[in-house]
């Protein structure tokens, strides 16, 4: 079986995405700006960071901060100590599923990557407890308007016999706002966060769009629709 992280990876390896400002991040820098949600003299923390772009582009529009970036791939880790244009950023190498830092942070981000971890809420509450009080966690997720949860397990096959296996669990609307409700948050917003632009199709697990009733709506090799949400919560 072919390394997982390494396939799932490898578009963050190369340079040329690193520079590449996704519509994801415009919509975070827009509902902090229209909420008046100010960061300065914070620690910062993006979990599943990746090539540390969205780091990139957050401290360009809030630079008074200290950043950190945690991954479990060290590849990237070690490419983005490397980047100069993050030089100023910590990285750590971890796991979301571990107690991976004793710092209490201001503000956690943590995008693209909750619909792969089937224990969810187990996830989120590790990221509550490394915030501080009255301090923001800030992810995306896909989520499912009916009030069904979806679990799908694939095995995508690759060149010689070789083939990774993952999965993909979507939460119900439903479910995820019951969870933060339990969680007795300050307060949570859940944001649908459509994308108005057009993405090829592209090799691999890529997301990419498709037109339908004059929406771009979000799918993959899947052959599955995904309605993305932002959702911000502050911890009391």
């Amino acid at each position: 079986m072919k390394n997982k992280n390494f396939i799932l990876n490898k578009k963050y390896l190369n340079k040329k995405n690193f520079k590449v400002i996704k519509y994801d991040f415009r919509f975070i820098i827009n509902y902090l700006k229209k909420n008046n949600i100010k960061l300065n003299n914070q620690k910062i923390l993006d979990v599943g960071c990746g090539n540390g772009s969205f780091l990139y582009f957050l401290k360009k529009n809030y630079p008074n901060n200290l950043y950190h970036g945690l991954d479990m791939d060290s590849n990237l880790i070690d490419l983005n100590k490397k980047n100069k244009s993050l030089k100023d950023i910590n990285f750590i190498k971890g796991s979301v599923k571990k107690n991976f830092s004793k710092k209490n942070y201001n503000l956690i981000t943590f995008l693209g990557t909750l619909n792969i971890f089937k224990n969810q809420e187990f996830i989120l509450k590790n990221l509550f407890s490394n915030l501080q009080s009255k301090s923001f966690l800030i992810f995306n997720c896909y989520l499912n308007k009916n009030n069904i949860d979806v679990e799908v397990n694939y095995k995508k096959y690759l060149i010689k016999k070789k083939y990774i296996k993952n999965g993909i669990y979507i939460r119900s609307y439903q479910s995820m706002r019951n969870f933060l409700l339990q969680m007795k948050l300050q307060i949570f917003s859940i944001i649908p966060n459509p994308y108005p632009y057009t993405i090829k199709k592209s090799s691999g697990m890529n997301i990419y769009t498709l037109k339908i009733k004059d929406k771009n709506l979000r799918s993959n090799d899947l052959n599955i629709l995904y309605d993305q949400y932002l959702i911000v919560a502050k911890k009391k």
